[in-house]
């Protein structure tokens, strides 16, 4: 709480994700309080400028993006800012090499659809 009694965000959120509902789900529950400040983008160069000038404390990004490799673009991501917490959103990660860098490569992978009470806890924990 700030002075004012005013609840102080506790970190920025990217989130990266093209699905409307998913997004509207995300924002209204890390946002809920005041608890994140959430900014959401569908396009990960955006994603990858807004690592790059420092503008989130956390991505919270959607794996399975139409035209993205995931994996390269968590790799991209570490370069830039090699801390900076990345969780996974995915309806399944399938197993195998792919699978198990990805998860190597990250801070935290959760399955959709998400309980809101896990992905606060997930995102609280990291931050």
């Amino acid at each position: 709480m700030t002075q004012n009694g005013l609840v102080r965000s506790r970190g920025r959120i990217l989130l990266l994700d093209d699905d409307a509902d998913a997004v509207l789900f995300a924002t209204h529950v890390l946002a809920a309080g005041g608890h994140f400040t959430v900014e959401h983008t569908a396009d990960p160069s955006v994603a990858l400028r807004a690592v790059a000038r420092d503008g989130c404390d956390l991505v919270l990004t959607e794996a399975d993006l139409p035209g993205l490799n995931c994996r390269e673009l968590v790799t991209a991501m570490r370069q830039l800012a090699p801390r900076l917490p990345i969780v996974v959103l995915t309806a399944c990660l399938q197993a195998g090499a792919e699978a198990d860098a990805l998860c190597e490569l990250t801070d935290s992978y959760l399955t959709k659809p998400v309980p809101a009470d896990q992905l606060l806890a997930t995102v609280t924990r990291l931050l």
